[in-house]
C-alpha cells in the first residue's frame, strides 16, 4: 500500500500550505467584502473552487472561519 502511494502522490497536484491557504482565503475575502462569519458560505465556495483539489476542505473551512471571525 505504500508503494502504491507514492505512485498515486505523483499524479496529484502539490498540496498547499497553510499561509498559502491563508493568503489565498484572505484575496477572496478582500475581493468580495466579505466581513463577518455570515459570509462563511460564499467565501468557502470561492475557495474550494480556487484550492481545486490542493487542499483538505476542513482546513479551508477551518481558516475561512478563523478569518472571518477576525474581521467582525
Amino acid at each position: 500500500e505504500e508503494k502504491e502511494l507514492i505512485i498515486i502522490k505523483q499524479y496529484l497536484p502539490p498540496e498547499l500550505g497553510e499561509a498559502e491557504i491563508t493568503d489565498l482565503v484572505k484575496e477572496i475575502i478582500k475581493e468580495n467584502n466579505s466581513t463577518s462569519p455570515a459570509d462563511f458560505g460564499k467565501v468557502m465556495k470561492l475557495a474550494i473552487a480556487k484550492v481545486a483539489g490542493q487542499a483538505d476542505g476542513s482546513k479551508v473551512s477551518q481558516i475561512v472561519k478563523e478569518l472571518l471571525e477576525q474581521n467582525q
